[in-house]
């Protein structure tokens, strides 16, 4: 199936729409819900504002990439690492620092 130059709303449920490409297309306002996704490429999209909220990005990369202003509160961070360092380090390191003062 091909969509093309078309603003309307599409509504897909119980649907395997693997291998499907979105090229150059707005998705304000979209929303996700109860996906599989796994092995899913997403490339230069602006998401700015986006909310993730119960999503598994286990294993997931992001390579040049904005996360200016990004907030993450409440997850699983074991093994996560930012340029090559593991950020449980880093937060213990800024917790001894805090606790010594020396924030």
């Amino acid at each position: 199936m091909r969509i093309e130059d078309s603003s309307e709303r599409l509504d897909v449920m119980n649907s395997d729409i693997g291998a499907s490409v979105l090229s150059d297309v707005s998705m304000n306002g979209a929303r996700i819900e109860n996906a599989a996704a796994m092995g899913l490429r997403v490339l230069n999209v602006n998401a700015s504002g986006a909310s993730f909220d119960d999503v598994d990005l286990t294993g997931a990369r992001f390579h040049n990439t904005k996360l200016e202003n990004a907030e993450i509160t409440d997850s699983r961070i074991s093994g996560m690492k930012i340029n090559g360092i593991l950020v449980s380090d880093l937060l213990n390191a800024y917790e001894a620092a805090a606790a010594a003062g020396g924030k």
